[in-house]
């Protein structure tokens, strides 16, 4: 992965792991993300988002 920085901080951020909750269901799977250690905003790839959209999804089909 390419070397990240924060927007606002200009520090270079660190990977991390993070649960993501939805509709008050918690995800059994874990995403990968990037937080910045100064001002502790976390930022989330696409790829990942893509994959916390497609439970999102499949949540609210199954909430009908």
């Amino acid at each position: 992965m390419p070397e990240w920085y924060c927007f606002k901080c200009k520090e270079k951020v660190i990977e991390i792991e993070i649960e993501v909750e939805y509709m008050g269901i918690t995800f059994s799977q874990k995403f990968k993300a990037l937080k910045c250690p100064t001002c502790k905003n976390v930022f989330i790839p696409e790829e990942e988002a893509k994959k916390i959209r497609m439970g999102e999804d499949l949540i609210e089909t199954k909430a009908v």
